[in-house]
């Protein structure tokens, strides 16, 4: 757009998984009759599921040498994904997990300072990251997801010309979240999740 102003639009592809295994399951003797059910047996077992594709759009823009603003919205086509279904190859029933996810948005919001030395770059932001479980019908004990806001810092150091190091720390605020979920033998799992979550990262690259 300009020297001060960029923007730019960017994809990302499907992933086909398929994964091959072995299913091994250790049942109290008062559930032995699960077994004799054919269900719960140990045998190989295969899943495959495609992670999905999604959009990210973005810009930047300097307002002078020291402060930077940045922003993008990242839509994922969660509904791709509607379950997870692992096949057994013994003669008992697949495993589905039924997900009806639906399609999601991310929005982000930085700031960037930089030294008068332009050894530093300080860095903020703040994100909303909405989660494509959509109720809580749908909500897995071993995905409990929810909608979440992140706040950020993080810096660059310039050791010298060619090498820098990064730090980066997040906080990620997780809305407390239902579930309310059938299981495969008419169980029932009621209860409520909450979660807070705490990132650190350091790097350090050289340049050529």
């Amino acid at each position: 757009m300009n020297q001060d102003t960029h923007f730019g639009v960017s994809y990302r592809s499907r992933i086909a998984h398929d994964v091959r295994g072995r299913a091994d399951f250790s049942l109290p003797d008062s559930a032995v009759a699960l077994v004799q059910g054919k269900a719960f047996i140990d045998s190989n077992a295969r899943t495959a599921v495609t992670l999905p594709d999604n959009v990210l759009i973005g810009f930047s823009h300097h307002f002078n040498p020291r402060w930077m603003i940045s922003a993008d919205a990242l839509w994922t086509n969660w509904s791709l994904i509607q379950e997870l279904r692992t096949n057994f190859s013994s003669a008992q029933p697949d495993d589905i997990q039924h997900l009806k996810w639906k399609d999601t948005w991310r929005y982000a919001f930085g700031i960037n300072y930089f030294s008068e030395s332009n050894k530093w770059v300080l860095r903020s932001g703040f994100a909303y990251d909405q989660t494509p479980v959509p109720d809580s019908q749908h909500r897995l004990p071993r995905i409990p997801d929810s909608d979440r806001f992140w706040l950020t810092a993080g810096f660059t150091h310039k050791l010298q010309k060619n090498i820098h190091i990064h730090g980066a720390y997040a906080h990620l605020f997780l809305q407390d979240s239902l579930i309310n979920r059938r299981g495969p033998v008419n169980d029932f799992l009621v209860g409520q999740y909450s979660a807070q979550i705490n990132i650190i990262g350091f790097q350090m690259d050289l340049r050529f």
